[in-house]
């Protein structure tokens, strides 16, 4: 059993509804604590049941009451995207809740793709994460994250969990040749930046990273007043440079703009390392401010 995940259960079955649990269920719960490593190890009603407890412990609300109010917040909002998101999923396999980590609520930063990919997020409930752990894209990602004491995986306690969303919620599917997602069109997009807004009002960002042409072309022509068209100018044009942005009342948010981590190999790979490279110090200010 992983030693962080057996301190929160134990500290958790002091309080409702774990507390409640008959001694039946308690040896349940205790059993499958013993196979798992992480919380998405767990079944589906456990994790279920250890994420509501902690959302309404005692020692939580005394001691962060907006917190509290927040991961409730972030939870009910995902529960509105996914009724959404479901209807327009294109991926095989039935679409998946997004998980509310309340540790992503201390993220400064806040990192903003496409869309979902086929096997992580809409099949996990995380981010960049398939049922085997990080994926490719997703552990490019977490190195570029790494020195900025940030991570993609919820499991490492080490490093501030960044938070992490995308224009739209859901998978769009393959474009004719197989190669790459398709690019959401611009009224869905439109249709979801109410739900982006409130997200970045609960999670209250001072820096946003824009992952590849979509996000950053949508997001800056919205956010930062700018007038860029679906092929110009180019990301790499786009990249080293620091964009003050306002979304709803947070008027003091700088974007900066990388390759998105899927596209970081091959022909693109050196481009993408040279975002990545330009875009750390940018972030590093921004986050220390």
């Amino acid at each position: 059993m992983n030693e962080g995940l057996s301190r929160r259960a134990w500290k958790a079955v002091a309080y409702p509804p774990l507390s409640d649990m008959s001694p039946s269920l308690r040896r349940e719960f205790h059993e499958a604590l013993l196979d798992a490593e992480f919380l998405d190890d767990l079944p589906g009603k456990w994790q279920g049941a250890l994420i509501e407890t902690e959302a309404n412990m005692p020692e939580l609300h005394a001691a962060e009451p907006r917190s509290a109010d927040r991961a409730r917040e972030l939870r009910a909002l995902y529960e509105e995207v996914h009724a959404y998101a479901s209807e327009r999923d294109h991926g095989d396999t039935r679409l998946t809740v997004r998980r509310m980590e309340p540790r992503s609520l201390d993220s400064e930063l806040m990192l903003l793709a496409q869309g979902l990919a086929q096997g992580t997020q809409r099949v996990t409930g995380y981010p960049y994460r398939t049922p085997e752990g990080l994926s490719a894209a997703g552990k490019r990602l977490d190195e570029f994250l790494r020195p900025l004491g940030y991570t993609i995986d919820h499991t490492d306690e080490a490093r501030t969990y960044a938070y992490s969303t995308d224009l739209v919620p859901w998978f769009t599917g393959k474009t004719p040749d197989g190669r790459h997602d398709n690019e959401p069109m611009d009224e869905e997009i439109a249709a979801c930046w109410t739900w982006f807004e409130r997200e970045v009002a609960l999670v209250e960002p001072r820096g946003i990273l824009l992952l590849g042409h979509p996000a950053a072309r949508h997001f800056l022509n919205r956010y930062a007043d700018m007038r860029i068209g679906r092929r110009r100018p180019a990301l790499a044009e786009l990249r080293g440079q620091s964009y003050p942005s306002t979304v709803g009342s947070a008027n003091d948010l700088t974007a900066v703009v990388a390759y998105h981590p899927s596209a970081a190999w091959g022909s693109l790979q050196r481009r993408a390392q040279e975002s990545y490279a330009a875009a750390q110090p940018l972030l590093r200010t921004t986050l220390a401010r």
